[in-house]
């Protein structure tokens, strides 16, 4: 055998390893992530801090919530699926609370099944903030201030001034009627969606 023949397979094995595997270049960080992971993974960690919104007494806490409010916001309506997945998954009822807040200010046609999924929510102040963001988003009530038949809207007593007033009597309606509420924005959503725009 010469040296020709020795080669031959040499230099096909060679050109074989030498296909060409090029891809897009993957954009990385010094620490090695890439920026989408690294986005996603900021906004887990601002997700994780609205947890700090549980005790409304403690003005540490508190500022810590609203921070996160507030860079949440701040990253706008791209970051729209990744919270709804947060509010459909979280287990603090405070997360919840700030996630619904957020959307409230950045949110799309998309999130509205989000929010009506959390009006029999089991932490009554959940509820009402997604009604509440879904009466602005949509321009609609499902309670009504003024009618003679139904549920009518939760509103304390003239002579009840506590600062949690409100909170409480909306936490025994929504007991009662959070099912039905929750049914009411459904079938009011599926025969509207089609004309709301969210501004």
């Amino acid at each position: 055998m010469n040296h020709r023949q020795l080669l031959l397979p040499l230099v096909v094995l060679l050109l074989a390893g030498c296909e060409d595997t090029r891809s897009e270049p993957v954009m990385t960080t010094p620490e090695g992530d890439s920026p989408v992971v690294q986005e996603r993974s900021a906004v887990d960690q601002l997700v994780a801090q609205l947890a700090s919104g549980r005790d409304p007494t403690d003005a540490k806490a508190s500022k810590r919530y609203d921070e996160a409010v507030s860079t949440l916001i701040a990253r706008g309506s791209a970051i729209e699926p990744q919270l709804i997945d947060h509010l459909r998954r979280a287990q603090d009822w405070s997360i919840r609370l700030g996630l619904i807040e957020v959307l409230q200010a950045t949110g799309s046609k998309a999130c509205i099944e989000h929010l009506i999924v959390m009006l029999d929510d089991e932490q009554p102040l959940v509820a009402h903030r997604a009604n509440a963001t879904l009466e602005e988003f949509c321009q609609h009530q499902e309670i009504p201030r003024t009618a003679k038949s139904g549920p009518l809207a939760p509103v304390p007593k003239p002579t009840d001034l506590a600062l949690d007033a409100e909170e409480r009597v909306w936490a025994a309606w929504h007991g009662e009627y959070k099912h039905a509420l929750k049914i009411a924005w459904q079938s009011w959503w599926d025969a509207n969606r089609d004309q709301v725009e969210i501004k």
